[in-house]
């Protein structure tokens, strides 16, 4: 029989041979998923997949840098984007505009912008190729989406550079974290300009806008506790810990076990609260949200009346919500936040914007019924209209709503009559 001595050694020798083996199965595992993402930057993923594309703008808080081309990586897609001189997703667009020209503006925030899909699949190109498949290429499509923008900055870049390209339509996409962005003065991506109402009218704050906080690179480095700077050198530099992260985040049940084994500080708890910004979706609402959809309604009246006096004509477009469209995806953010039926609606934002639309006499979409339609016809074949993780519209989505839009525009305001003057030329009238 081994003595307490043997016992002692054969327990530090399994202890260290596990231990050995955990750390080669965590660097095994480290080294396969560098090899998997090596397709991007890894510049790319520890600064946010997209955010590189933007540089800091005193008035606008930040906007896509001219001339810029990188890439787009996660588990869901892998797209190339391209910016033009002037910060715009697509080739090079004239000021000037051919009198026989129908031109269109799109203001967005991601969903407009697209990063999730090549240029080609984007939902603007759709509808321009819609428009023009007569082989008469009389229509152009010029989208200006910017990621993580609000109303407010999509007001200020039509004031500042949209409204140069005189278009006859102006498409703004809203969704639901509109309202709440829209009187807060920062964001993820940094600081925002502020709106202020003042006799009805909207006033601009927080200009200049104050430049980003110091790099996440900096902050990792100030005085915090070692197991706070362990956690965070690994979120910065291994791939492994950033994707089981991520994962458990995404996973109420996970997050909640980690707050428990306290591998997540006790603050983090704030991850799995309702957010703000999804207040609006609530059947009653506080003051703090009764001012954002008031603010909103201002700056939507401003958009509005400025597109009017330039000769042209505004139409909202409502970006419906994954989760309404997919009863699963409602039915897990009601688990993840403790939130029921009783006092969420996932259609009150879509009935408010309506009702702002409608007293300002702004022509509006609300395609979230046949966002539905579609999807269960897509869901017969295994297909979606939306990323599941990510949550954007995928290359179905986009085809969609281009298909929608084009559509409307042409059921709704083109009245096409042909001229003949060397070349056949196509004149708009709105109806």
């Amino acid at each position: 029989m081994p003595n307490l001595s043997d016992r002692i050694k054969g327990y530090l020798l399994n202890s260290g041979v596990a231990l050995l083996a955990l750390v080669f199965s965590l660097l095994a595992g480290e080294a396969l998923l560098r090899i998997y993402l090596d397709k991007a930057p890894w510049e790319t993923r520890k600064s946010g997949h997209h955010k590189i594309f933007c540089e800091y703008d005193s008035v606008l808080g930040w906007r896509k840098i001219p001339n810029k081309t990188g890439r787009h990586f996660e588990d869901e897609y892998d797209v190339l984007e391209s910016f033009n001189s002037r910060g715009l997703r697509g080739p090079e667009y004239s000021y000037e505009k051919n009198e026989a020209e129908y031109r269109i503006l799109i203001l967005g925030d991601s969903f407009a912008e697209g990063y999730t899909v090549e240029f080609a699949e984007l939902f603007s190109e759709v509808l321009k190729k819609e428009m023009n498949n007569n082989g008469n290429k009389y229509c152009e499509v010029i989208n200006c989406g910017t990621a993580g923008y609000s109303t407010d900055q999509e007001l200020l870049f039509f004031q500042r550079e949209g409204n140069k390209y005189r278009p006859d339509l102006a498409i703004l996409l809203f969704y639901d974290n509109d309202p709440w962005y829209n009187t807060q003065s920062k964001y993820w991506r940094g600081y925002k300009p502020l709106f202020k109402l003042e006799n009805g009218k909207v006033v601009l704050t927080n200009v200049p806008v104050p430049k980003p906080d110091t790099s996440a690179i900096q902050i990792i480095s100030k005085k915090r506790s070692f197991f706070r700077g362990v956690k965070d050198w690994c979120n910065y530099n291994s791939y492994l810990y950033v994707f089981l992260r991520q994962r458990i985040e995404n996973s109420y049940d996970l997050f909640s076990l980690a707050i428990k084994l306290g591998l997540a500080e006790t603050h983090e708890i704030a991850r799995i609260s309702v957010p703000d910004e999804f207040k609006v979706f609530k059947k009653t609402y506080d003051d703090d949200v009764v001012k954002a959809w008031e603010i909103t309604a201002a700056l939507i009246k401003q958009l509005n009346e400025e597109i009017v006096s330039a000769n042209g004509k505004l139409l909202v477009f409502y970006v419906s919500p994954r989760s309404s469209i997919y009863l699963d995806d409602w039915q897990a953010t009601k688990r993840k936040y403790e939130i029921s039926d009783q006092d969420w609606d996932t259609d009150r934002v879509g009935i408010e914007l309506r009702k702002i639309c409608e007293i300002n006499k702004i022509d509006f979409i609300e395609p979230t019924e046949s966002f539905k339609t579609e999807a269960a016809k897509l869901g017969k074949n295994g297909k979606q209209l939306y990323f599941v993780e990510d949550g954007h519209w995928n290359r179905e989505g986009h085809e969609f709503v281009g298909e929608t839009l084009a559509r409307y525009i042409n059921s709704n305001y083109l009245m096409k009559t042909m001229t003949r003057a060397g070349n056949d030329l196509f004149n708009f009238k709105f109806e």
